[in-house]
């Protein structure tokens, strides 16, 4: 019997419940990726609330704040979800670390190793099928991913990211067949957590449409179309921000705001100046 949590989960994705496969799996990516915001705001609410490090919410309440207020969430949260709501469809689900700071999804379907990333922030739609090519290249504006094979045998790949052409620090080796133990994913939720930690220490929201992508780092929103235009804007006051967030981004309920005053009581200022690695 299928939780009620992941009926009302595909209820967000407008899908029903099916058998496992391969087709099912890649609706299911789909239409998370164009539903779901990769946002901080629910984890720095969630940290100043719960004061734990290794905190993430459960399933059910994962759920019911997408429904209350639009949160998504990043990899840390995101991808531990999507792998319990899989299991619980009868999908051979788990999670591996795709370097020191990212949690990713990988099904076993069929002997075949599909790795199900709904929080990587990158344009890659559907699951990758690790095993069925040399090269997996997902291409989207100014930026590149490109996963190879390192090792096919004992399942280790690369995953490298290139904005402009430029390769960045998002370059991680990992084990497509080692699924972590909670206690694994917990220590690297904990040091997410940390003063210091990427995602304690800005304001960091991205949303997928069908025709364009949107991100605010901090008071900056950009807009990218794929043809290749770009839209940019810096925001002055929580006001515009709230307003971008609403009309741009489509998340009338997200609590942006809160979010700023979070970082606020962490000494961060949205509105200082972006030094040159945190710029867009």
């Amino acid at each position: 019997m299928v939780k009620n949590s992941t009926k009302r989960y595909l209820n967000a994705l407008r899908l029903t419940v099916e058998e496992p496969s391969f087709s099912y799996l890649a609706k299911i990516m789909n239409a998370h990726i164009f539903t779901l915001p990769f946002e901080n705001v629910s984890k720095l609410i969630y940290y100043q609330e719960n004061a734990w490090e290794n905190y993430t919410p459960d399933t059910q309440s994962f759920v019911d704040n997408f429904e209350k207020y639009k949160f998504g969430g990043t990899c840390f949260t995101v991808n531990q979800k999507v792998a319990a709501i899989l299991q619980d469809l009868g999908f051979d689900a788990y999670n591996i670390n795709m370097g020191p700071e990212h949690i990713a999804t990988v099904v076993r379907l069929q002997s075949e190793h599909i790795l199900v990333d709904c929080a990587v922030s990158a344009p890659i739609f559907s699951p990758v099928r690790l095993e069925r090519s040399d090269r997996n290249i997902y291409i989207y504006h100014d930026e590149k991913i490109v996963i190879s094979p390192m090792d096919k045998e004992n399942n280790l790949y690369e995953f490298k990211r290139y904005i402009k052409g430029t390769l960045t620090k998002d370059q991680w080796v990992f084990d497509a067949g080692l699924p972590r133990s909670q206690s694994y994913l917990d220590e690297m939720v904990a040091r997410s957590h940390q003063q210091g930690a990427m995602f304690m220490s800005l304001l960091r929201l991205q949303i997928w449409q069908p025709t364009r992508n949107i991100t605010l780092k901090n008071n900056r929103v950009r807009i990218y179309h794929p043809d290749g235009t770009t839209e940019k804007r810096e925001l002055q006051s929580i006001e515009e921000i709230e307003e971008v967030v609403q009309h741009e981004f489509g998340l009338e309920k997200l609590p942006v705001r809160k979010a700023i005053e979070c970082l606020e009581a962490r000494g961060i200022d949205v509105f200082a100046s972006l030094n040159k690695e945190e710029a867009f």
